[in-house]
């Protein structure tokens, strides 16, 4: 038996196949495991004229323990906006993932009549949900973050069509980085903060069927005002 939660669930990074009915949570976690991958390789920004050697020329690199944990070794802390207060503190450079809100785009367009369902006469939907991810590149200094903002923002773009090609993402794209701001953490500790903002939208679909009139009498009561 399916439950709803995995129903509900979202798929990871190169599932295109798999069943999503999170819309909201699956573009930034994709983009997370996406980000992950990329900053664990050492050399992510090694020069072509070295032959690929390795050079350790990546300082934002990211490292995690066997169990999936964060290591005290890893040079940034990647989080959603659910989790950033378990990083609260920390010194050093942080990605953090939050979206802004987003829209459908047709409210619900009939796709189709289908012969299963609850009920005879099921009706199969299909709508966009249009939304943007923000993703902040947080720095102890200014520098610091607008190299990580770039960083972001270039490892997004050139892997873009890779990302739509193994998700399931109909729009990913409208990559923008902001200017560098000066924040106070609660700390109040000063830091930069650099935005990497990227539009997505996904197909969501649903099939809506009448409920059988001797089920519903069974499962209703009557309410009698007294």
């Amino acid at each position: 038996m399916v439950s709803a939660a995995d129903r509900l669930g979202v798929a990871n990074f190169g599932d295109a196949h798999a069943t999503v009915g999170n819309y909201l949570l699956y573009p930034r976690r994709i983009l997370i495991e996406v980000i992950k991958t990329a900053l664990k390789s050492p050399n992510l920004f090694t020069p072509a004229t070295t032959n690929q050697i390795d050079t350790d020329a990546n300082p934002f690199l990211y490292v995690e323990d066997e169990n999936g944990t964060i290591s005290p070794k890893s040079r940034v802390i990647i989080a959603d906006n659910g989790s950033e207060h378990l990083v609260r503190g920390e010194g050093r450079p942080r990605v953090v993932l939050s979206r802004n809100g987003g829209r459908f785009l047709v409210q619900g367009l009939m796709a189709k009549t289908v012969p299963y369902g609850l009920a005879t006469g099921a009706q199969q939907y299909l709508d966009l949900f249009e939304s943007s991810l923000v993703i902040r590149c947080v720095g102890r200094t200014r520098t610091e973050s607008e190299l990580l903002g770039l960083t972001v923002g270039s490892l997004l773009l050139f892997f873009s069509r890779t990302i739509r090609e193994k998700t399931q993402l109909h729009h990913f794209g409208g990559i923008t980085v902001s200017d560098t701001q000066s924040e106070k953490s609660d700390s109040e500790v000063d830091q930069a903060v650099t935005n990497v903002t990227v539009e997505v939208s996904q197909s969501v679909s649903w099939l809506r069927s009448q409920i059988n009139p001797t089920v519903l009498a069974d499962i209703c009561a009557t309410v009698i005002e007294i």
